[in-house]
């Protein structure tokens, strides 16, 4: 029972200090990305997107990576001198184990196991209060996700023809339902589009055109599974308020990325606008809905609106190819220099050492069960050895 219980123990406490290392990884690599896009001032959505998607991947694997770099052995340093530096601590913790130094300090001892404890109770608290809180956050995540799940069942399918839109690609679904109040899309291997029942009532064919190709941007552009993954990082960092900032731009930067792109294929900008605002009249989607809403607050409505007509969206794509291609370099150096070292490997192991080394090290013994100190430092001054 011991064993199980130890490691448990064991596990917890590196689970907690894995955790703690992963958020201060992330604070500094989202910190330096929001750095980089206030000094950019990069204008295109779609690559603003793309930078904040990928620092999330970056902080995503970085424990991964942070195993993967552990698991590769350090190539120890060639210079002799440095090669003392490091294997002085080591000799010296060996001599340190002679029956000479076994005498403790009563005040030490007495002082050291109070810090142990509060350690030991702090780790476990600390993984209950996480625990606790993803487990929360999953629970209602996966209370929205059952409840659009029931919607989309009940839905009823409809053709584009009903709505006079034209042909969606086959593996969309297209359909009504009375529980929506605006176009949605739901679903991320097989994803369809929730429109109201009655949209044909409050929208013109252009508008609801405009709606549409919204949602078949998200399609095309993979954002369900983006969207997936953003859901997931933000149950396991429900407590860090930078990736949780991280994962709000990641929705408002998807949503602005695809009404450019639906300006750019040709819609008009006064319809699609004009739609918005009459979905943002009728209520629009709640926001406890984890999906890729059409709406979701006001401050977002507002950055959509600028974005459907704005009128250097061309020039901004061209002038900022560069930090397409850059953005990837720097995130990726940020993160590599975020890896925690690894113990080095010694260069030398103890059991290469040359036969007047040990019996150098005897030597060295022998004086020191008889307390001769001052023939070990006249030794260590007048015949070093690198070696030990």
């Amino acid at each position: 029972m011991n064993s199980v219980t130890d490691w448990i123990s064991a596990l917890i406490d590196r689970g907690v200090i894995g955790l703690l290392v992963w958020s201060w990884q992330s604070l500094v690599l989202l910190t330096c990305v929001w750095l980089f896009l206030r000094v950019s001032r990069l204008k295109s959505p779609a690559q603003r997107y793309r930078i904040w998607l990928l620092s999330l991947i970056a902080l995503a694997v970085l424990p991964l990576a942070t195993q993967l770099a552990h698991s590769f052995p350090e190539i120890g340093p060639v210079n002799s001198t440095w090669n003392r530096v490091i294997d002085a601590p080591r000799k010296a913790v060996n001599f340190a184990s002679t029956p000479s130094a076994k005498v403790p300090s009563p005040l030490t001892t007495s002082r050291q196991p109070e810090p142990q404890s509060a350690r030991v109770l702090a780790r476990p608290v600390l993984f209950l209060i996480w625990l606790t809180g993803m487990l929360l956050a999953l629970t209602r995540l996966g209370r929205n996700q059952i409840n659009l799940w029931l919607v989309r069942r009940s839905a009823k399918e409809i053709s584009p023809r009903e709505l006079d839109l034209p042909k969606l690609p086959a593996s969309i679904r297209l359909q009504a339902s009375n529980e929506v109040d605006s176009p949605l899309l739901c679903g991320v291997f097989r994803p369809a589009i929730l429109v109201p029942a009655d949209i044909t009532e409050w929208t013109t064919p252009n508008e609801r055109n405009a709606m549409i190709q919204h949602e078949l941007a998200h399609v095309e552009r993979l954002d369900p599974l983006a969207n997936f993954f953003q859901n997931t990082l933000r149950i396991v960092f429900f407590f860090h308020p930078l990736v949780r900032y991280a994962c709000h731009q990641l929705s408002l930067e998807r949503e602005l990325a695809c009404d450019e792109r639906v300006i750019a294929r040709g819609s008009c900008a006064e319809s699609y606008a004009e739609g918005l605002l009459k979905a943002a009249e009728r209520g629009l989607m709640p926001s406890a809905r984890q999906q890729l809403a059409f709406f979701s607050t006001k401050q977002v409505l507002e950055r959509r609106i600028e974005m459907i007509f704005k009128s250097d969206r061309t020039r901004a794509g061209v002038r900022n190819w560069k930090f397409t291609i850059f953005s990837p370099v720097i995130i990726g150096l940020v993160a590599w220099l975020l890896i925690p070292a690894g113990v080095a490997t010694p260069a030398r192991s103890q059991t290469q050492t040359s036969p007047q080394s040990r019996a150098k090290m005897q030597i060295v013994k022998e004086l020191g069960e008889r307390k001769a100190f001052d023939d070990l430092i006249e030794m260590s001054l007048h015949n070093p050895d690198p070696e030990m």
